[in-house]
């Protein structure tokens, strides 16, 4: 069985910590199966699930060679909110600022895997950051009023990384290769 990937930008782990530390009022009022351990915070670009080797080769070329021409660049977390029912959403999340950068970076990768036939996810990108999932049980409304900390919360986005996922394991997201910008 092939190993599953996605392409996504990292948190830092001091902003990760963070993210999940305030998370802890949500975690008395809701029930998960599953809570984002800092060191897997991420922004997804694009999921790929099960590549052959050679693929990896070719995803692996092909954006070194965007992130060679890709400058830094600024991400902002925002809110905190959900994907699906509000009072039970099946996904939680901290929203991001927009960000130009963000967008034509992923807008580049797009055209890039495109040409090489890898079928890519159609719906619209909605930057985040996964912090729960899998809903089980609890009230999301109001969990979330008054968190300052996650507010205004910055880095400097400074690479791109390519991970395999590994379900049974913490860390669950195992860096494959990084992809550093360089450009100007």
């Amino acid at each position: 069985m092939s190993d599953h990937y996605f392409l996504a930008i990292p948190v830092p782990n001091k902003a990760g910590r963070l993210l999940v530390s305030n998370t802890d009022r949500l975690r008395r009022e809701c029930v998960y199966r599953y809570w984002t351990d800092f060191r897997d915070c991420h922004i997804t670009l694009f999921f790929f699930g099960a590549l052959a080797p050679g693929k990896v080769e070719r995803i692996s070329h092909s954006m070194e060679l965007l992130a060679r021409e890709t400058a830094p660049f600024a991400i902002t977390v925002s809110e905190m909110a959900g994907f699906g029912e509000k009072l039970h959403p099946r996904v939680i999340y901290a929203g991001l600022e927009p960000s130009t950068e963000l967008f034509q970076l992923r807008a580049r990768a797009a055209g890039i895997l495109s040409s090489q036939d890898f079928s890519l996810d159609r719906r619209p990108f909605k930057p985040h950051i996964t912090l729960a999932k899998k809903w089980q049980s609890g009230t999301f409304a109001g969990a979330t009023d008054g968190d300052p900390a996650r507010s205004g919360l910055s880095w400097i986005a400074d690479c791109m990384v390519l991970y395999a996922v590994r379900p049974d394991q913490l860390p669950r997201y195992l860096p494959a290769k990084h992809f550093l910008f360089i450009g100007r």
